[in-house]
């Protein structure tokens, strides 16, 4: 035989040696199972949250703040304007109008010493200063007031001109302030005031 025919052969066998060999290697890699995974880590994988980066959860906006409870609504202020009070009718402060008879809370009425209001159930309280108070101020001028106290149920009016204001406590818890518009008293048994008055509900 002769060195080409040799050489030919040598290399028909190496070719046929590779092709076998990588038969068998696919042959192996068909037949090997994919890797089980279980039930339990799939299910825990789908369901859990992805990850929250650290910049992004300390770059997020706290949410708005909730109070507990909401405050309480400041009581809301009742006008009654143009009261007008003489020696036969009286006020309510629950209707806020004038009632005849002397029955009311309040009453106008000229003795000896002067005209003045007064009152069997209610505390007054005449306030100095200018004109323009508020229910805090009634409150504060009120605070050491007593309706038991017949001192503390009556206002002389001698020194009180247009514009004066008047605070009211009423056992209900109601305050009221009267602002004096006209006052008429050099005729005693003639005499009259009209008033406006707020009232604050149960204040």
């Amino acid at each position: 035989m002769t060195a080409g025919a040799l050489l030919l052969a040598g290399l028909t066998w190496t070719a046929m040696n590779t092709v076998n060999r990588l038969r068998d290697w696919e042959t192996a890699a068909s037949s090997t199972p994919p890797p089980k995974t279980s039930a339990r880590t799939s299910a825990s994988s789908s369901s859990s949250p992805a990850a929250t980066p650290a910049s992004e959860a300390d770059n997020r906006a706290p949410g708005p703040s909730h109070p507990s409870s909401a405050a309480p609504e400041p009581p809301k202020a009742l006008p009654y304007p143009g009261v007008f009070l003489d020696r036969k009718n009286s006020l309510t402060i629950k209707e806020g109008v004038e009632r005849r008879g002397r029955k009311g809370d309040i009453r106008f009425d000229c003795k000896e010493v002067g005209c003045e209001l007064e009152s069997d159930t209610s505390a007054l309280a005449l306030l100095p200063g200018d004109p323009g108070a508020s229910l805090d101020d009634c409150r504060l001028a009120l605070s050491a007031s007593d309706t038991h106290h017949a001192a503390d149920r009556r206002v002389l009016l001698a020194a009180a001109a247009s514009g004066s204001e008047i605070c009211v406590k009423h056992p209900s818890g109601d305050i009221a302030l009267l602002v004096l518009q006209v006052k008429s008293t050099a005729m005693p048994e003639i005499g009259f005031i009209t008033m406006d008055m707020t009232v604050w509900r149960a204040a």
